[in-house]
């Protein structure tokens, strides 16, 4: 849960807590879930920008990885290879594409 459940998860868990112990510690119970659920959320946060970092890096290196097997060229380039297509189309519908690469 995040945010506005998190917090309503909170607060009536801690009601029930609040009736046995007579109330005093209620706003603190409250105020500290409030504190957790937002560390929790940064936490959640930073971690999916690191998975995020970390894909962007393996993207980049597979990119490189490519472009130096397929000639180098150079690094702002899209590293798209070029095919000729052959389409061979059969009486019976059926099509066969042939694809050689350039």
């Amino acid at each position: 849960m995040r945010g506005k459940q998190a917090r309503a998860a909170a607060n009536s868990a801690a009601e029930p807590a609040a009736a046995a112990t007579g109330g005093e510690d209620a706003g603190e119970d409250a105020a500290a879930a409030t504190v957790q659920a937002a560390m929790r959320g940064k936490q959640a946060r930073k971690e999916l920008q690191e998975q995020g970092d970390a894909a962007t890096k393996v993207q980049a290196v597979m990119r490189g990885k490519q472009a130096r097997k397929n000639g180098g060229g150079d690094a702002g380039e899209s590293g798209e290879v070029g095919a000729d297509l052959k389409f061979d189309y059969a009486a019976d519908g059926e099509i066969t594409v042939v694809i050689t690469p350039c």
